[in-house]
């Protein structure tokens, strides 16, 4: 059998040992740390040192791995059932004894040739043993328990190992005189188990979907994630902290200084998620600044300390550096000392600011608006965010900042009578407000921070990720409104991280093109999954969402926001055969088959003009251009790029007749949700003509209220063209029922309240 052959290899190929090893920074890094903070505290020589750890890093080792393959052992059958993959399942049954025996015999092999053993330490290495083993494997399992099992996870994952390493190293080689005092193994007990509780309930959050799908047990599932921010938040966190500050603080009375330099770690990272209001503490199911002190900084701080006093330590600063980062990763800290220099600076500047307005209302008496002078406007914004806020906060992701033609995007950040937070950006929205970055505000610092992270082989997206979920978790979000569903997609993981509910918006391309939907397949199924409700402009479209397997009871048909005051009803004399279209040059608008049917007008009605607005997509404007030329009709035509809401209002008012060829594309499937423009037109007072297409055939009534023709029917168009402009009295009638039609659709006149009402629904205040 060759060596790609053999069941090993496939077990221990790369994906699978980034299974086997996703446990070591986040568990191992504490222990690590914690173990360093311990030579430093000792003064330990880099001899006896490097005995210590490198013993330490087999029994470390041994323990996660003989915990993962119990685990997954003990799974077998039950992921069978549920079609899940299992890793020792590929290692012959034959195999699984031998490596389990391996595995233990590595676990405990430091303490036959090194480590020394007492009755406490002793206990200790039963106790994990016994908690690993009765965790995953019948018939106790007591994973089958969330609440037990995450009891159990925690002691065996981080406290037991904890405490069993520093009395380990206590009796190994009687450095610690005051080894016999134990009250700083109960503050470090109570530090390890609160973290390890809230590492699981991250991680119940994040495998929620998973395990309802394959039945297995996870807190999540029937308790709110909500409720588990706030266990997280308000007893969770503050137990850990608390429980770290008292560790350190007890090894004060024979630690010398460096007990406070714990101190003042864990101090400083426990500021840092301080919260303004609310929770005492902003924490989401991501990592906090606690994790990044004691799995990495301590540790790090520790090992530069014990170099000053022994450079042979320098060997272990580079060993710990490849084990707990992404191989030298942390160059990232030239980004952080910026951010460390300018924050006093920024502080201070407050200060001085502050100081300057009470000294000029207070004693020159100066009113708001002249104390504020030019920062006004902004100060009477934050003030009315400020009372918005109390009916809830709602971010909005969306691809774009101000794209001309997303009228309806930027209805809802003007409309909403929540206080809104705008991420924009694709394909991460890090872009927050106006263009503030999350990444960095110096733009080559963001270039460089990227390259860095490509060199070092990181997750860009989980970096990207967790700025956001900071940002969410700061400003307090109750709901994430995600613009499209691509963008509700790319939000899923954010939404779990942070444990807000996610609502998107489907459009039309989105719902529809088949590219699209190969692409998001399964993105798409796990947001129908997490997602409370689902919006869908139009009733295709919703149907379709259910056609593509989102719950039928999640999904709610709204239109498109249309301002239907600025788009207010207007008398024309339809004097002159103008008409006009207003829309992306793109394929599913068609504005090439429209082109083709203003060609049969203008041969009827040489005078008759068109204009079309828009920006191209994918090369459209090049090919209608070209058409234009073609057919002689650079006269009657008029091409005009992106214009705003009021040229595009004032546009309409100067035309007589709408008019739009939407099409199902051939090649893709795809198709628009309900034209914003066409609703817009119609508000007006501008008789329509387009196509049974999507949601225009469910706010036109053909006849009455507009009129509508078969897709890549450029000849009825055409016709139904040169009728209506030649009836003055039927474009009138019409325009009048199409403006009343949408003025009184309840949906359309109604939406930014329908909208709030059901936002409204996952805001507590």
């Amino acid at each position: 059998m060759s060596v790609v052959e053999f069941p090993l290899y496939h077990y221990l190929n790369k994906a699978r040992l980034n299974r086997l090893t996703e446990w070591w920074r986040p568990k191992a890094g504490v222990i690590f740390s914690l173990l360093l903070f311990y030579l430093c505290l000792w003064d330990v020589p880099y001899v006896v040192g490097a005995k210590l750890l490198s013993y330490s890093i087999v029994t470390l080792t041994g323990f996660g791995l003989l915990g993962y393959l119990l685990n997954d052992w003990a799974d077998i059958p039950f992921d069978r059932k549920v079609g899940k993959a299992n890793l020792v399942e590929k290692i012959p049954p034959v195999v699984r004894p031998l490596l389990l025996a391996a595995l233990l015999a590595i676990t405990i092999f430091p303490w036959f040739v090194y480590f020394k053993v007492d009755a406490l330490s002793l206990g200790l290495i039963l106790l994990q043993l016994i908690l690993q083993i009765s965790y995953p494997t019948p018939p106790v399992r007591l994973k089958r328990f969330p609440l037990v099992a995450m009891v159990v996870d925690a002691m065996y994952a981080f406290a037991v190992p904890a405490v069993l390493a520093w009395h380990t190293f206590d009796i190994t080689e009687v450095l610690n005189e005051n080894h016999g005092h134990i009250v700083h193994f109960v503050f470090l007990s109570v530090w390890m188990l609160a973290m390890g509780l809230r590492h699981i309930i991250n991680h119940h959050v994040d495998d929620r979907e998973n395990d309802i799908r394959t039945g297995t047990a996870n807190l999540a599932i029937n308790v709110s994630v909500k409720r588990l921010r706030w266990v997280v938040q308000c007893w969770l966190f503050p137990l850990e902290l608390t429980g770290a500050l008292f560790f350190f603080g007890s090894l004060m009375a024979y630690g010398g200084f460096l007990p406070l330099l714990g101190v003042l770690l864990f101090v400083v990272a426990g500021s840092r998620h301080l919260g303004a209001s609310g929770p005492f503490f902003n924490v989401s199911f991501s990592k906090t600044w606690l994790d990044r002190v004691a799995s990495f900084w301590l540790g790090f701080l520790s090992l530069l300390i014990l170099c000053v006093i022994d450079w042979y330590y320098l060997s272990i600063l580079v060993v710990f550096l490849v084990l707990f980062t992404n191989i030298f990763s942390h160059p990232l800290v030239i980004w952080k000392l910026e951010r460390f220099v300018k924050w006093p600076i920024e502080q201070a500047s407050i200060m001085f600011n502050w100081s300057i307005y009470y000294f000029r209302k207070w004693f020159l008496r100066w009113s708001e608006e002249r104390n504020w002078g030019g920062h006004y406007e902004k100060r009477l914004k934050l003030l009315a965010d400020k009372k918005k806020s109390e009916k809830g906060i709602v971010a909005v992701f969306n691809q774009n900042h101000s794209k001309y033609t997303e009228t309806f995007v930027s209805g809802h950040l003007k409309e909403l009578p929540f206080k809104v937070l705008f991420f924009h950006g694709w394909p991460s929205p890090v872009h927050f407000a106006d263009m503030e970055s999350l990444i960095s505000p110096n733009g080559f610092m963001r270039k460089t921070l990227r390259h860095v992270w490509s060199i070092l082989d990181l997750n860009k997206v989980e970096i990207e990720d967790a700025r956001i979920v900071d940002k969410l978790i700061a400003e307090r979000a109750d709901v994430l409104l995600a613009e499209f569903g691509t963008m509700g997609a790319r939000c899923v993981n954010i939404s779990k991280k942070a444990g807000i509910p996610l609502v998107p918006i489907f459009y039309g391309y989105d719902a529809w093109h088949s590219k699209t939907l190969d692409e998001y397949k399964d993105d798409y199924l796990e947001m129908f999954s997490i997602s409370p409700l689902i919006f869908g402009v139009s009733k295709d479209i919703c149907a379709q969402l259910v056609a593509l397997g989102c719950a039928e009871n999640k999904v709610r048909y709204l239109p498109c926001y249309v301002n239907l005051d600025r788009f207010a009803f207007s008398e024309r004399s339809f004097a002159e055969p103008r008409f006009l279209s207003v829309g992306r040059f793109c394929q599913t608008k068609a504005p090439f088959i429209t082109i083709m049917a203003f060609k049969q007008v203008v041969e009827q009605i040489p005078e008759a003009k068109l204009t079309m607005i828009g920006n191209d997509d994918g090369g459209v404007l090049e090919t209608v251009s070209s058409i234009i030329k073609a057919y002689n009709l650079e006269n009657n035509v008029e091409l005009l790029s992106s214009c705003t809401s009021d040229e595009v209002r004032d546009k309409m008012y100067d035309s007589s007749i709408y008019v739009q060829h939407s099409i199902t594309t051939p090649f893709t499937g795809d198709k628009e949700g309900t034209p914003v423009a066409i609703m817009e037109a119609m508000a007006t007072g501008m008789p329509v003509i387009s196509t049974r297409h999507a949601g225009i055939a469910e706010m036109i009534t053909h006849g009455e209220t507009g009129i509508l023709v078969n897709e890549f029917d450029y000849i009825g168009m055409a016709n139904e063209m040169i009728g209506l402009v030649g009836d003055k009295e039927r474009m009138k009638t019409m325009g009048m029922a199409a403006s009343e039609s949408i003025r009184s659709n309840k949906l359309v006149k109604e939406h930014m309240t329908i909208l709030s009402d059901e936002l409204a629904r996952y805001i507590e205040r």
